[in-house]
């Protein structure tokens, strides 16, 4: 999910001259640094001080917000050395969506509320975007309510070669609402729809990899950057999804290896409860 969110000229980071492997989080949408927390970002801990996050290095870079500067410390890096960190239980990122700065260490979770989205107008614009791309409307109309979006967020509008691509258009509307809805709670029913479990069939069934394994180095003039880089991720060609991040194993955090079955995951098991109720009723293949 992370490495889907665009560069700020509007392409995918395996086109974009502007993507830098060394500070994955420069240049990218406006969107990423409000939905995820990915190494080099700042973080404010507990509303007291000011942290650059990292998952892999063993103590942790201090921000000094009167001052702008970063300097190391010898302070224990618990995000590297949890057991429930997001190093070692994690692809090595946070989620920012839905968490208050002072939060991020979760010990003042019942001090400080944050609102649960139900739903918000740029779901209904992009909603309508893509009933529009489904019942064969001009690209132009579909690209009005998805340049809306964009705009808001501070991205460029859909490019000329992407509205003459019908293809292309389809997979940008769809990662759009990827990005734009990140742990809103619709992404898995999407994959599930769209091309009638193809889609989830191609970026669902593969090995999750996440943040490269290198330690982190303060660099002057440019904050924290990864001294060893992990490679690009291999975008599936029709999809336009990250499919294959190669050598993973050596250079990146590794978790689970994901499966997904359309004979069966493609609908949720109907519930016991349910079919108790209503004999006639069959449960879903699989299940």
């Amino acid at each position: 999910m992370v490495d889907l969110f665009e560069c700020a000229d509007g392409k995918s980071i395996d086109q974009s001259p502007l993507y830098d492997a060394t500070q994955p989080s420069r240049n990218r949408d406006p969107r990423m640094r409000q939905t995820v927390i990915v190494p080099g970002d700042t973080v404010i801990v507990q509303g007291f001080t000011s942290n650059v996050f990292t998952p892999i290095n063993s103590t942790i870079f201090s921000y000094n917000t009167t001052t702008n500067t970063i300097s190391t410390t010898t302070t224990a890096n618990q995000d590297s050395a949890n057991i429930f960190g997001p190093r070692l239980n994690g692809c090595g990122n946070l989620w920012r969506k839905y968490v208050q700065d002072r939060d991020v260490n979760g010990t003042a979770g019942n001090l400080y509320k944050v609102g649960w989205v139900y739903m918000r107008f740029s779901e209904i614009l992009l909603l309508n975007a893509e009933a529009k791309l489904e019942a064969g409307a001009p690209a132009a109309d579909v690209a009005i309510p998805v340049n809306r979006v964009r705009a808001r967020a501070g991205m460029p509008n859909i490019d000329a070669a992407t509205l003459a691509n019908a293809a292309a258009l389809k997979q940008l509307v769809r990662r759009e609402k990827t990005v734009e809805f990140a742990n809103e709670g619709i992404h898995m029913a999407d994959m599930r729809r769209w091309d009638n479990g193809a889609y989830a069939a191609k970026v669902m069934a593969v090995q999750i990899y996440g943040e490269p394994l290198s330690r982190m180095s303060l660099v002057a003039g440019k904050g924290l950057v990864f001294d060893s880089p992990a490679p690009i991720p291999v975008f599936d060609p029709v999809y336009k999804v990250p499919v294959s991040w190669p050598n993973g194993d050596a250079t990146r955090l590794k978790r689970e290896l994901r499966i997904f079955n359309n004979n069966q995951h493609i609908l949720c098991p109907i519930p016991q409860s349910e079919l108790d109720k209503v004999p006639s009723l069959t449960q879903n293949q699989g299940w």
